[in-house]
């Protein structure tokens, strides 16, 4: 009896007329777990405050995908994160976690393969702007902020103006300085602008 879980038996390793000895190494039948599973994955050791931190504001979410691009494979699973390791492996620099899923459709089963993302952190009311629009100069970061024509019928033009970054991704950059929301900025033909250049949008 396993209260709520449930399982399923592997393949019998031995039959009647098997011989057997007292401390035999084999086993008899196995039994996974699948209702609910635990998922071991695996985290850089440079990611370990950011998990820490998120245990520390309650239960971190957890998200099991197929394999293939984490941003667009299918979803198999929610879960919560169960385990931290109270060790990083040496030898690779990682850290092992182990989730827990309720995997109420057998999406997961034992020994597959699978993706984890975790939600360690949420920004609220962030301003974003996409990674193209950021510039590298010699003060820093800048984008080329739009300002409107001064005069009816006039021309836009751009001005570099510094930002600050709080984070950034392949696809995201949050902006926590120098931008408000609403700031039009260039994505398109940076390189061939300056401040002040006139543009046409």
């Amino acid at each position: 009896d396993c209260g709520s879980s449930w399982g399923t038996t592997r393949i019998v390793q031995l039959n009647a007329g098997s011989m057997v000895v007292p401390k035999h190494a084999g086993r008899v039948v196995v039994i996974n777990p699948l209702h609910p599973i635990s998922v071991e994955f695996s985290m850089s050791q440079q990611d370990l405050p950011q998990i820490r931190a998120a245990i520390g504001h309650g239960p971190v979410a957890l998200v099991a995908t197929a394999e293939g691009d984490p941003q667009t494979a299918k979803v198999l699973d929610h879960g919560t994160l169960a385990v931290l390791d109270n060790a990083v492996n040496a030898s690779t620099g990682t850290l092992t976690l182990k989730g827990t899923f309720p995997n109420p459709d057998l999406t997961l089963w034992p020994g597959a393969y699978v993706n984890v993302r975790t939600l360690v952190r949420t920004i609220r009311n962030a301003v974003t702007v996409p990674p193209v629009a950021v510039q590298q100069g010699p003060a820093g970061s800048f984008v080329f902020l739009v300002k409107a024509a001064t005069t009816q019928g006039g021309t836009p033009r751009v001005v570099e103006q510094p930002v600050t970054i709080g984070f950034e991704d392949e696809k995201t950059v949050v902006i926590t300085k120098g931008l408000a929301a609403g700031d039009e900025v260039v994505t398109e033909g940076n390189s061939r602008l300056r401040g002040e250049s006139a543009i046409r949008i």
